[in-house]
């Protein structure tokens, strides 16, 4: 978020946030919630292809 601060607010005369740069926190904002969602969606189909491969390996001890 540091990284939006930076790239979105460039005056400090005022206390509040331009249309502008509001308009340019809400698209950061945005951008970082889809790429949060898409990393935990990964995560989370990694996790099932791990718990998965876990599961035969246990198996197959089993049958052994």
């Amino acid at each position: 978020m540091e990284r939006c601060f930076n790239y979105c607010i460039k005056d400090f005369r005022n206390n509040t946030m331009t249309k502008t740069e509001q308009q340019c926190v809400m698209r950061f904002g945005e951008k970082y919630l889809r790429y949060s969602q898409r990393t935990s969606m990964r995560f989370a189909e990694h996790q099932q292809r791990l718990q998965a491969k876990m599961q035969e390996d246990l198996m197959k001890q089993q049958a052994q």
